[in-house]
């Protein structure tokens, strides 16, 4: 290599090394760009509310969760949402990735004594290319009825605005009870959108929203299947969870029924959960296994996204069930099989395990620790049932894990009482 080349690619390396430790660096300009970030806006038309973000039209598909947002990007979606305020790596690898995020801002029952926390997030993160919106709040609001609460927040709203107004401003609400979104309406003016987490009711948001009064646009911030505190209970008090293809069709049903359906007030949503959860069971919560095995709801939600399904599809379950009563003597055997195919042909595998049950339906969202494990209780399985071997008297609880090898999953599980 000719040496005076050498030396300037040599002092060029050396500038660029250089902007980066002063914070020099920049991003590449786009369209609708302000001071390094991009300009998000609710606009109003003929047709209703849109959200526009760097002058084109942004539908939020999006999710909540760590798991691999490549993966994301790769399924169709365009955005995840934070609980808390993000770091500064994870936000820059949205920006490599094209995806926007809404930066959560966690409160406390007093978000108008909070200012300074949200002008400090905001002045972080005000003018970085992936930033979406500001989240304030998450489920932080109580029965609703604390007018406070809601001066609070349109307060925050305001401090979000005088530092930066090219980004909107969101609080996230559980469902709609009492007068939330009365309230919402009537004392902050200066919030743009409404983030409302529904499980079971999120198909039917649309007709809700509006007849408690909604008319800003929102977002479903969280939706997946009925949580524990709102399913079927067997006799004694276990939750019933659906199985993953019933999970699937419940993520459709909210897309189809609760967002597109009410575009023009509707502007996306975050399904939940972008990776995995222990709450109430290891497998409620979660739109992959712990491993990273795709379960349907990510082929309903990339088929929605794309308009396409994906080219090698998750297994389905048809049927998951005990040859006798679910509830038994202490330490009886009980026999259980699964009616699972695969839309590709895929060879599948079968896992069977037993697990202590909590029975905690409470709607907290705290994590859980795993209960015990019996891996001497599966006896003779043979690929699509089992043998089960109760230790004693308690609830349990029987899992099946199904892949394809691939890297798409199906799961499901049975309570079981042994008295």
């Amino acid at each position: 290599m000719d040496g005076r080349r050498f030396g300037v690619l040599a002092l060029v390396a050396l500038v660029a090394a250089a902007l980066v430790a002063l914070g020099g660096a920049t991003t590449p300009t786009v369209q609708g760009q302000e001071s390094g970030g991009i300009k998000t806006q609710v606009v109003k038309g003929s047709n209703g509310y849109e959200l526009m973000r760097g002058g084109k039209p942004f539908f939020v598909k999006g999710v909540g969760g760590d798991f691999s947002k490549e993966k994301l990007v790769a399924a169709g979606g365009n955005a995840y949402r934070t609980w808390g305020v993000p770091k500064q790596a994870e936000m820059d690898e949205a920006h490599r990735l094209g995806l926007a995020v809404c930066v959560g801002i966690w409160l406390g029952n007093n978000p108008g004594s909070q200012v300074g926390l949200v002008q400090g997030v905001v002045n972080q993160f005000k003018d970085h290319p992936a930033t979406l919106m500001w989240a304030l709040g998450n489920e932080q609001e109580g029965g609703g009825d604390n007018v406070n609460f809601w001066k609070g927040i349109d307060t925050l709203a305001v401090a979000c605005k005088k530092i930066d107004p090219n980004h909107p401003t969101i609080v996230v609400i559980a469902e709609m009870g009492g007068p939330k979104i009365q309230n919402i309406h009537k004392y902050c003016p200066n919030l743009d959108l409404v983030g409302i987490n529904s499980y079971a009711g999120a198909a039917s948001v649309p007709e809700r929203y509006k007849k408690n009064g909604g008319t800003k646009p929102y977002l479903i911030t969280e939706y997946g299947p009925p949580g524990q505190w709102e399913s079927a209970k067997t006799p004694w008090g276990a939750a019933v969870e659906l199985n993953s293809t019933e999970k699937a069709d419940r993520y459709h049903e909210t897309w189809t029924k609760g967002i597109v359906a009410a575009k023009g007030l509707a502007l996306g949503g975050f399904a939940f959960l972008w990776g995995n959860k222990n709450e109430a069971t290891p497998t409620w919560y979660g739109m992959v296994m712990t491993d990273g095995t795709r379960l349907g709801c990510v082929d309903a939600l990339q088929t929605e996204w794309t308009g396409k399904a994906p080219a090698n599809k998750c297994p389905l379950i048809k049927s998951l069930k005990l040859a006798g009563p679910a509830s038994v003597g202490a330490g009886a055997t009980v026999k259980a099989s699964v009616d699972a195919s695969d839309p590709d042909g895929d060879k599948l595998s079968y896992q069977w395990v037993l697990m202590g049950d909590s029975r905690d339906n409470s709607a907290g969202g705290g994590a859980k620790a795993n209960t015990t494990t019996m891996t001497s209780a599966i006896v003779s399985p043979t690929a699509a049932s089992t043998d089960v071997k109760l230790p004693g008297g308690g609830a349990y609880r029987l899992y099946v894990y199904i892949r394809d090898g691939k890297g798409n999953g199906a799961l499901g599980n049975i309570p079981i009482q042994a008295k």
